[in-house]
């Protein structure tokens, strides 16, 4: 299968390329910078050229991008995306009905969401990881069974701040 993957500065990149290429299929990258992924001329029509010049099977990105989807819906592609990033407003615009859209959350309870909502296109789908890559970094063995890797937002208040006030018993799982 021939995959165009909306390439931009994502986390995953290089691993999810390199994912499909193990599985035997055909990487071509569009650059694209999602300054305001709802409307851009200029990156529509370079989206458009881009699909006609080398005609893949399907489009894929992390995250969802509306202009894309509307690209794709007009072209008559599937387009794939896996949202790894919660909340993700541009997931609540009226793009994400439209047929062309498989989006992939990780986020059992947001499928339901949306499935209950009559969306469709909207389903589900674990975070993932390369395992490959990863061991090849020589990581000691884990110290916890489960553990939490990604980052905090920053609202008004500071979760690791706030956290440390509580006693050494009910946090024994903390460790600075």
């Amino acid at each position: 299968m021939k995959i165009l993957f909306i390439e931009w500065a994502s986390f995953g990149n290089a691993d999810i390329k390199d994912a499909f290429t193990k599985e035997g299929h055909e990487v071509i990258c569009f650059p694209f910078s999602n300054k305001d992924p709802r409307r851009d001329a200029q990156i529509e029509g370079a989206l458009a050229s881009r699909l006609h010049e080398t005609v893949p099977d399907v489009v894929f990105s992390f995250n969802y991008f509306p202009l894309i989807s509307n690209v794709c819906k007009r072209e008559g592609l599937p387009y794939i995306s896996w949202i790894y990033d919660s909340p993700y407003v541009m997931l609540y615009s009226y793009t994400a009905i439209n047929p062309c859209n498989t989006i992939y959350v990780f986020d059992l309870a947001l499928c339901r969401e949306f499935h209950e909502a009559g969306i469709k296109t909207v389903r589900y789908l674990p975070m993932a990881a390369n395992t490959e890559r990863l061991d090849a970094l020589g990581c000691p063995d884990p110290v916890y069974d489960v553990s939490f890797v990604g980052s905090l937002y920053t609202e008004s208040h500071n979760f690791l701040t706030a956290w440390r006030i509580f006693p050494p018993t009910q946090k024994a799982i903390w460790k600075d």
